[in-house]
This record gives C-alpha cells, sequence and structure tokens, in this order.
C-alpha cells in the first residue's frame, strides 16, 4: 500500500470504535482495496 493510502487508512480508523482491533481493521481494509483496485 502507498504511504497516501495508509495516511487515508488511519484517518478512517479514528472513526471506528476504540475497540476494534487495528490489525483487523487494517487486514479488512486491504481486502476491501483488493476488490476495488
Amino acid at each position: 500500500p502507498t504511504r497516501h493510502y495508509e495516511y487515508k487508512a488511519f484517518g478512517v480508523l479514528e472513526n471506528f470504535p476504540p475497540d476494534l482491533p487495528a490489525d483487523l481493521y487494517m487486514n479488512l481494509n486491504y481486502r476491501r482495496m483488493g476488490w476495488i483496485c
């Protein structure tokens, strides 16, 4: 992933519940990006 994408991902992560594991979110977000691209 590009640095720009990482920044965007963390920006969205702030809107998620604090109890959501960052690793889980990044994993799901990465897989979703695979479908988009």
